[in-house]
């Protein structure tokens, strides 16, 4: 997969300008390639803009913004329950 079409214009990644690694890190992870584990996207695809302050990595939190809007539909409460964060994020 290509680079998130959305990660130029992600207001959380501008958020966190002045932490370069930990940018680079969460890029590296939810915006180059596979981007399907990415909170904000999550968030963003059910019709919710998401917090500039959601982390690409907080499912649990997209869940409970999803739940709270009202707009989660079950397949992405199903997906992410299910598969939820990369492994290598998981207990974070």
């Amino acid at each position: 997969m290509a680079e998130c079409e959305r990660l130029e214009k992600c207001a959380f990644f501008k958020k966190i300008k002045d932490l370069p690694k930990t940018a680079a890190q969460l890029a590296g992870t939810y915006c180059h390639g596979d981007n399907t584990h990415c909170a904000r996207l999550w968030v963003l695809s059910s019709g919710v803009s998401p917090p500039d302050d959601l982390f690409p990595n907080e499912n649990d939190r997209a869940l409970v913004i999803l739940s709270e809007s009202g707009k989660a539909p079950a397949s992405v409460a199903h997906s992410l329950s299910c598969s939820g964060p990369p492994s290598e994020t998981r207990g974070r």
